[in-house]
């Protein structure tokens, strides 16, 4: 079975190397499945937010991530504070929701990061490193992590 899956991203690419990167990614993944790309905007912020000023735009910007899954979507948000996702973790995953038929949402946030309301509707927080990226990085890793993870899983015991 081929996965279905989701990135939901707040937030653009904006340079067009990153977007070239990101077109060249979603040519080598579309083989393995249905992979699809979902960028909303993001919400304008002042540099120095009040904490009543930051949770509000970070409620804005989790109820349109939240109105693009659907209910038996499987939810990964992409977290600084999350467990460290290893391929073995990425394979197992996309072949647990593939044998499962159902979506798997890879949440990026925007720059402020996640809305609790994200959080707390994902099933898994995964961080990508120890290391602190960008939005824009983050879904470029992502990209290269998904695909270590489809070739592996089509190549090998991962594969259901």
């Amino acid at each position: 079975m081929k996965p279905n899956i989701c990135i939901i991203a707040v937030g653009g690419l904006k340079e067009a190397p990153l977007e070239k990167a990101a077109e060249m990614y979603l040519a080598r993944l579309k083989p393995y499945g249905a992979i699809s790309v979902i960028e909303l905007p993001d919400e304008p912020a002042a540099e120095n937010l009040s904490g009543a000023e930051r949770l509000a735009v970070l409620a804005r910007e989790g109820g349109r991530v939240l109105n693009r899954t659907r209910p038996l979507d499987i939810i990964a948000s992409m977290a600084v504070e999350g467990r460290l996702g290893d391929l073995p973790f990425f394979c197992d995953l996309i072949n647990k929701t593939a044998f499962e038929q159902r979506r798997l949402d890879f949440i990026i946030g925007g720059s402020l990061g996640l809305a609790d309301s994200v959080l707390q509707r994902s099933k898994y927080k995964i961080s990508l490193s120890g290391l602190t990226f960008t939005h824009r990085l983050t879904r470029l890793l992502l990209f290269e992590i998904l695909c270590r993870a489809l070739i592996k899983n089509q190549n090998s015991h991962y594969q259901i």
